[in-house]
């Protein structure tokens, strides 16, 4: 059974320094590699990850359906306020 109090969700933002991830992005390339996502490729290569704790509502904004969900969240933040909760 699944003990999911080890389990963690991860997602954007990722963050790496820039001469690193270059390299890395090079290297991929080289060997022909693909990669889902900077933080598999990172690690692919050796580099530690590290997590950091964060709201679930810190949604990293790319597309339009991104915007409007995150309007609604503002929108039901607002209302919450509105009634004291």
């Amino acid at each position: 059974m699944l003990d999911r109090s080890q389990c963690v969700i991860a997602k954007a933002p990722q963050c790496f320094f820039l001469g690193d991830i270059h390299k890395a992005h090079l290297k991929a390339n080289e060997e022909k590699l693909e990669f889902i996502d900077s933080a598999s490729m990172m690690q692919h290569f050796g580099h530690t990850l590290y997590l950091v704790e964060g709201l679930p509502a810190n949604i990293k904004i790319t597309t339009p359906i991104d915007f409007y969900t995150f309007k609604a969240y503002l929108d039901v933040q607002d209302s919450m306020n509105v009634i004291g909760l």
